[in-house]
């Protein structure tokens, strides 16, 4: 039975899925809008505007309060969603013959759990982190369409090349370990 890890995490998150989406939203906002608020604060260089400061402060504060809280609920919800996995695997096991368990050895299984905890762990952060940005990319894609144009499709052509050179490296990479490795 294949699951991914988004069916894993929304089967064990009950009510929280939303509430991590909206904390996971919001710090992206609060992301894009610092870059709006230095943006509107540097047009006007001349003279110290305390409200800029303030609103700079509150996006930070935004950001920080709801990035903590996106990220701690998923890892509460990531470590329980482990911690079931792990129990129905051990009712599975005990259900079964354990000669092929005793013949891998206990230190390859524990090794083989706490290694897939880790990085499912890992993972469910990440998943937090990339939504966040993906919402503050999208606002800056905004806010760069709104100012210009010009700089829209600038920054657009940019982006593509970065990924092709990105993903030109990535395979060279993989082609350069599959080769060492064999």
């Amino acid at each position: 039975m294949k699951m991914g890890l988004i069916n894993l995490l929304r089967r064990d998150s009950n009510a929280a899925g939303p509430k991590i989406a909206a904390g996971a939203i919001l710090s992206g906002l609060a992301n894009g809008m610092m870059v709006i608020v230095i943006n509107a604060a540097a047009q006007n260089y001349a003279e110290l505007n305390f409200r800029y400061m303030v609103l700079f402060v509150l996006c930070i504060a935004l950001y920080i309060v709801s990035k903590r809280y996106a990220l701690a609920r998923t890892a509460v919800i990531s470590r329980n969603a482990i911690f079931k996995t792990h129990t129905r695997i051990a009712d599975k096991i005990r259900r079964s013959s354990l000669v092929p368990f005793e013949a891998a050895g206990k230190s390859s299984i524990y090794a083989t759990l706490s290694e897939n905890t880790e990085i499912i762990f890992e993972a469910s952060r990440l998943l937090v982190s990339c939504g966040s940005a993906a919402v503050m990319l999208l606002l800056s894609f905004t806010y760069i369409a709104f100012l210009s144009a010009a700089a829209l499709w600038l920054t657009v052509g940019l982006m593509a090349c970065a990924i092709v050179v990105y993903l030109h490296n990535q395979r060279t990479i993989m082609e350069e370990l599959r080769i060492t490795l064999q």
